[in-house]
């Protein structure tokens, strides 16, 4: 069984290693000398250098509370989720919240320090957004079926799928303000496929 969480050290520590020869250093006259770092990224940079273990530690404690968060949300929702398309909402998530957490890949192709900043920045937002995500999609779940209760004709659970998987390649906001952004676009997404579904002749949810 992977240990992400090791691997995720192991890809930092030797990229931090390598960036610190090839970023932050260079050769003036045959002499190594340290490179200077901009001062927007200075703290970045430094916590990096310094503080990789607490780093990894608070990426590991998101980690668990999304999967705690993501327990939850299972629970209040349990008789859409133990239904057909809602294994299939929770698969999609469950892998969504790994790919958030496993960023070794993510950290060897990095090419400088800000890089690996931004996808631990990106990591940590979307622990933090994907169980969010996850109550709104059962929550739509829940709804469409209430209002075809012989089932969730084809197009619709496509449409809600397709929501479920997010954006491919869409990067996670990596503040509070984008990630609000987000959720509240996802949430209108959700809203405008249960009005839909509705319209088309759907029963009205009660």
């Amino acid at each position: 069984m992977r240990n992400l969480t090791e691997e995720n050290r192991a890809a930092l520590d030797k990229k931090i290693t390598e960036l610190r020869q090839t970023e932050l250093l260079r050769m003036t006259r045959g002499r190594i000398k340290p490179s200077p770092v901009l001062l927007p990224f200075f703290t970045s940079y430094q916590a990096l250098l310094l503080n990789r273990d607490i780093l990894l530690e608070t990426q590991l404690k998101d980690y668990a509370s999304a999967l705690a968060e993501a327990a939850r949300a299972k629970s209040d929702f349990a008789d859409f989720a133990a239904s057909g398309p809602g294994v299939e909402t929770i698969k999609i998530f469950d892998a969504r919240l790994i790919d958030a957490y496993s960023i070794s890949g993510k950290i060897n192709a990095a090419k400088t320090m800000w890089e690996v900043w931004m996808i631990l920045a990106a990591s940590k937002s979307a622990l933090r957004t994907l169980p969010v995500e996850l109550r709104l999609a059962l929550n739509a779940g829940k709804w469409l079926e209430r209002t075809t209760p012989s089932g969730i004709p084809g197009p619709f659970l496509d449409r809600y799928f397709a929501l479920c998987r997010g954006i491919p390649g869409e990067p996670a906001p990596t503040d509070v303000f984008a990630a609000d952004t987000r959720i509240n676009g996802i949430s209108a997404k959700y809203s405008q496929l249960i009005l839909d579904l509705t319209i088309q002749g759907g029963a009205t949810p009660k």
